[in-house]
């Protein structure tokens, strides 16, 4: 989605764009990646989903991704599980007013793989999840 995408990581470089220009071009939809990220510094909003709340609004339909993790209601049960406090969280209520949701799940094995590899976090950020 053509909007800020946040904090800066130091595992990808990120373009900022702004999302007043999605809104004047009126597309059917836009992809609207991590929704729960927080947004860059001077940007509309706050959170990313608050981006789409708007959009949604405006008669934009939107595709996100976002991990279970992040769910509010879910918060208790990641840290029990995985040691870890999750501090990106959206409500419930955003996810729970998702006309479809598809889940796309891999083998642990897998994703410890993927993650071993780099292919998921860089490799400082392994050793903390």
């Amino acid at each position: 989605m053509p909007l800020a995408l946040g904090r800066p990581m130091p595992c990808c470089k990120l373009h900022i764009r702004q999302k007043s220009g999605a809104l004047e071009r009126r597309p059917q939809l836009i992809l609207v990646d991590e929704l729960a990220h927080t947004n860059a510094e001077g940007s509309r909003h706050i959170k990313r989903y608050q981006d789409v709340q708007e959009l949604l609004k405006d008669g934009i339909n939107v595709y996100t991704t976002v991990n279970v993790q992040h769910l509010e209601s879910l918060n208790d049960t990641v840290a029990s599980i995985t040691g870890v406090f999750v501090r990106e969280r959206i409500p419930d209520n955003v996810f729970d007013q998702a006309d479809q949701v598809e889940l796309v799940d891999i083998e642990p094995k897998d994703l410890l793989d993927r993650m071993a590899a780099g292919n998921v976090y860089q490799e400082q950020q392994v050793q903390q999840t």
